[in-house]
């Protein structure tokens, strides 16, 4: 994998007047007819996001491009050092949606790719996140267990109790399994939480299920509504503190070395954003 050596300059700030889709200018300075230097890929996020936020996005980005991974993810939604100034808009209520993505008071929110993004309201005041994606994955850097409707988009917490969360579901079917019923522990899914989770689907069906880059089990639940994926990093709304990071991670048809090298990177960029401030 290359490596890109870059200056990080926690605490300063960029220009107010951040893009919509500050991702959209990253592709497009990446994939542009004139490539650009790394340091202008960064510039190119602008924005009130300042130069950390800006490196670890970038980062993660061409990591991922470098490992093959990028053209079977559509888009990438990225939490910043506080819900004031993140890349997702954490300011509770309504949330504000692109060309492309939207909002439905029974179903929540539905993107398909990188031309969408969504700025997402407070996940404790709004239904549950339905991403159009293939694969799923939490990460979770302690055992304490879910709170009902506490956790950041790409999951379904209901039912009672009320921790108990499933990954990508459509209609009344789960796409790939639920992770745990019980704060701690369940033993049919390997014991507790902590890890990244993946569920790959193949076609319309979601069939291995990966923890922490490594297969555990499968499923065979169709998936007839979900698109190829998405990728989003962040954490959880206000009850989130450090050790409790989460991460989302979906994709399309990845391989078993796919799905390790996706955990890899990916756990990798939460171990630091576990290190920010909140």
């Amino acid at each position: 994998m290359t490596v890109y050596s870059f200056k990080v300059l926690p605490g300063v700030t960029a220009p107010a007047g951040a893009p919509a889709n500050p991702l959209i200018n990253l592709r497009n300075a990446w994939e542009g007819a004139a490539p650009l230097a790394f340091q202008a890929i960064l510039d190119a996020l602008g924005g009130a996001y300042d130069v950390y936020q800006r490196a670890r996005l970038a980062q993660t980005w061409i990591d991922l491009y470098d490992a093959g991974l990028l053209a079977k993810l559509d888009s990438i939604h990225m939490l910043g050092l506080t819900e004031a100034d993140s890349l997702i808009n954490w300011a509770g209520g309504a949330a504000a949606v692109s060309t492309g993505a939207a909002w439905d008071g029974v179903a929540g929110h539905t993107t398909d790719g990188v031309d969408d993004f969504v700025t997402f309201g407070n996940p404790s005041a709004m239904p549950d996140f339905l991403q159009n994606s293939a694969c799923f994955g939490i990460f979770c850097a302690d055992e304490t267990g879910v709170v009902s409707n506490t956790y950041q988009v790409g999951m379904n917490i209901s039912g009672a109790p009320d921790n108990t969360l499933y990954s990508i579901q459509t209609g009344t079917d789960t796409v790939a399994w639920a992770v745990q019923t019980s704060p701690t522990t369940n033993a049919s899914y390997e014991g507790a939480q902590t890890g990244m989770w993946l569920a790959n689907r193949t076609g319309a069906t979601a069939a291995q299920i990966y923890k922490d880059g490594v297969q555990i089990g499968t499923t065979s639940q169709a998936s007839t509504v979900l698109r190829n994926g998405s990728l989003s990093l962040g954490r959880q709304s206000t009850s989130f503190t450090v050790a409790n990071a989460a991460a989302f991670v979906a994709g399309a048809g990845l391989t078993a070395q796919e799905a390790a090298d996706l955990s890899a990177i990916i756990s990798g960029h939460v171990a630091k954003v576990q290190g920010w401030a909140v």
